[in-house]
């Protein structure tokens, strides 16, 4: 028999129209994938905090994670086809990104060749959050998607005891809207729940990791010392010192938060 692909929307439609939908299930092959899911696991560096069940492998799959629920219990078959339709609508929206984003230093073509790939069935690279720590492209990509979807990543690299976030600043997101990802285990960081809201800052802080500078941001350039200590009074007086790349990761420090 022939093999027709049902698109994520035809299939998100079925189940809306299903009147059993709230039933929950009560056995079976769907059930047991279910249980067999691994039990969420504290986070030793971050206190309070715990693995999620799932992976999100790269950026297009945390999109998903964070703003489909559905995602998170579907098998890996309808998780890839929902990843490859989340991708083509993505690349669809780069013109229009363009024309709506300021202060971005996305390149079309990079973006374009990564959302085709993803569009066309490939599977996320298993080092893809590692990657994006030192290539430009993928933090850009990051970078793209969040502020197409309207989220904001808070990205942990237990083994250089580093954390970055993106995009870098809020673009109007309220201070704790922001999805924690430990970019080593590739899963999404559940709070307590009797833990308040918590602030980008204040996790940054409680993990005691060292902040860097995401590579989708502009670089330092010719920017000298007076310039970016006249930026830094702008947002605190104070008196400032440090060499020039120190000044500059306050600097952007302090935009982040």
């Amino acid at each position: 028999m022939p093999k027709h692909d049902l698109p994520w929307s035809a299939i998100s439609e079925a189940i809306q129209a299903n009147p059993n939908k709230t039933v929950q299930i009560g056995g079976g092959a769907a059930t047991a994938s279910l249980l067999a899911l691994p039990a969420d696991t504290d986070v030793p560096w971050l206190p309070g905090w715990s693995h999620d069940t799932n992976q999100v492998l790269d950026v297009v799959a945390a999109s998903l994670w964070i703003r489909e629920p559905l995602y998170r219990s579907a098998t890996t078959s309808v998780k890839q086809t929902m990843e490859m339709e989340e991708a083509a609508f993505l690349m669809n929206q780069i013109e229009s990104a363009y024309k709506s984003f300021t202060g971005h230093t996305w390149v079309r073509k990079h973006l374009e060749e990564e959302l085709r790939n993803r569009s066309g069935g490939s599977l996320a690279a298993p080092d893809f959050w590692a990657s994006m720590r030192t290539t430009k492209r993928l933090s850009q990509l990051v970078d793209y998607v969040c502020r197409v979807r309207g989220f904001r990543l808070c990205l942990f690299y237990p083994g250089q005891n580093e954390v970055t976030n993106v995009p870098l600043l809020s673009h109007g997101l309220p201070a704790d809207k922001v999805t924690l990802i430990d970019t080593e285990a590739c899963r999404v960081l559940l709070a307590d729940h009797a833990k308040p809201s918590c602030t980008l800052n204040s996790v940054i802080l409680a993990s005691e990791m060292s902040w860097f500078v995401p590579l989708s941001e502009p670089s330092i350039g010719a920017t000298t010392v007076a310039q970016i200590v006249q930026s830094l009074q702008a947002l605190k007086p104070g008196v400032y010192k440090g060499n020039r790349p120190t000044l500059w990761r306050l600097l952007k420090m302090k935009q982040s938060q």
